[in-house]
């Protein structure tokens, strides 16, 4: 079950929503809308939740600008029950502001009992004590709308789901609320909260369009487990499309998440728990975690970008950047290559050349460039100093391009044949126009992309299905 939570705007945006997404869910944060008319038969069924929360229950940033009683939120809610038989939204913390008579007039089959809890420091005990009160309610649904930090936490949030008596609603709040999000079959939950595009009703809720990519609302508890992990950039990864897209073909039970992650030991530690030990078949592995990771799998100083979620690890990157150096046939002895970053693709680009060109290396980051300098016997160059210099190759690794930055305002000056644009993008980077313009050699992010993908694919497929035998 998926809920579409949104800000009404009129009668004819829920339609169309409710054309376009049949099988959602939908909320109608009523609480943040400037009127009610579109509230009719059309637009309010039993497949609706009309959520007012009222000021005794509103977190800060809420922007409520009718000033509605609790009396008046159940006089509403007992109508609407009344009238369309939909589903209503009720703090639990309000139960006990509440008279027997108004209780029983809430039918407790059209009723979700929210828990929401904005402080991280929260903890399964008394959150199963608060779901005690609200099982003795015999409501439809049980909402938890929790903040989180931790990832190991969710070891006892599934526990609770799974012997509470009430189907349950999840709704992590935080920057990797989006990737807790996905895993709510795998936790035990019956549904979770999606919004529409760039319109969130709540901190950490992931879009309806990539919950389609993901396919959130065909997937079981039993799908084996696997994704990107880094930083917030995972959300708009090509893989999550190619990746899903890849298992529907093959008909296989397995999902490709982006995983948030802001502690690694956290979320393996996580991973390593419960159910969860058997049911990874590996991950892609982005920025920061690249070598961190490696560090864990027991591979001090190595770079890695595919594990297999237990001590397997790979470098697919390093992989793609040696054979696009081979088949373009860029590099000769005598080739002057300049570098540009400091992170773990500089790393494997080191690798992939070292030995076989001049090298140089150039960063925003002087301390980490300057230890690769030493580490790989090349050549440190200050931004200032590329005026005016040619190199045969210019490597980018570094993010510069991915938002539409241009590489040449850091590179200022600097005149190449051939450009390596590790970043992509729709609809290119500045860096691949401009070598376009300049009728300049160009191999961009999506090519090196496809290349080191199609190693995690083989990976990928062939631990799904050794684990589905």
């Amino acid at each position: 079950m998926l809920v579409l939570s949104l800000i009404p705007e009129s009668k004819e945006q829920i339609m169309a929503i409710r054309s376009q997404y049949p099988d959602y869910y939908l909320e109608y944060r009523l609480d943040l809308c400037n009127d009610w008319d579109f509230i009719d038969q059309d637009t309010v069924d039993e497949r609706v939740i009309l959520t007012l929360r009222d000021r005794s229950e509103c977190s800060k940033d809420v922007l409520q600008k009718k000033k509605v009683s609790l009396s008046d939120k159940i006089k509403y809610y007992c109508n609407w029950i009344k009238t369309y038989n939909c589903l209503v939204d009720l703090e639990q913390s309000l139960l006990y502001k509440l008279s027997a008579p108004e209780l029983l007039k809430l039918n407790s089959n059209n009723l979700i009992l929210s828990i929401h809890i904005y402080d991280c420091n929260w903890n399964v005990a008394d959150l199963a004590r608060r779901c005690l009160d609200i099982e003795r309610s015999n409501c439809r649904y049980t909402k938890l709308a929790l903040a989180s930090e931790s990832w190991i936490k969710l070891h006892g949030i599934e526990t609770l789901i799974r012997t509470t008596g009430s189907e349950v609603l999840v709704a992590f709040m935080g920057n990797d609320g989006l990737s807790k999000r996905c895993f709510y079959r795998h936790l035990g939950a019956e549904g979770t909260y999606v919004s529409l595009k760039g319109k969130p009703t709540a901190v950490g809720q992931l879009d309806i369009e990539l919950a389609e990519i993901l396919r959130l609302r065909s997937i079981t508890g039993m799908h084996l487990i696997g994704g990107i992990i880094g930083g917030m950039q995972v959300v708009h990864s090509r893989g999550l499309k190619y990746f899903n897209d890849l298992f529907t073909r093959n008909e296989l039970k397995a999902t490709y998440f982006p995983l948030i992650v802001n502690d690694l030991m956290d979320f393996t530690t996580w991973l390593s728990s419960g159910s969860r030990k058997t049911s990874c078949y590996g991950f892609s592995i982005t920025m920061p975690y690249k070598e961190e990771l490696a560090d864990l799998a027991g591979k001090e100083g190595e770079v890695v970008n595919l594990w297999d979620g237990k001590k397997e690890t790979a470098n697919t990157d390093l992989k793609a950047m040696k054979q696009i150096l081979k088949e373009g046939n860029i590099m000769k002895s005598d080739s002057k290559i300049l570098i540009l970053g400091s992170g773990s693709s500089a790393k494997n680009a080191l690798q992939a050349i070292q030995g076989k060109a001049e090298i140089y290396i150039c960063s925003r980051n002087f301390p980490a460039a300057l230890a690769l300098a030493k580490e790989f016997e090349v050549e440190y160059i200050i931004p200032e100093n590329l005026k005016g210099k040619f190199y045969n190759v210019l490597i980018n690794t570094t993010p510069l391009g991915m938002d539409n930055e241009d590489l040449l305002d850091f590179a200022i000056g600097v005149d190449f044949d051939t450009a390596i644009d590790l970043p992509y993008r729709d609809g290119g980077t500045p860096l691949g126009k401009f070598c376009a313009e300049k009728g300049k050699d160009y191999i961009g992010g999506e090519e090196f992309w496809k290349l080191q993908s199609k190693s995690q694919e083989e990976f990928f497929i062939s631990a799904i299905r050794s684990k589905e035998i």
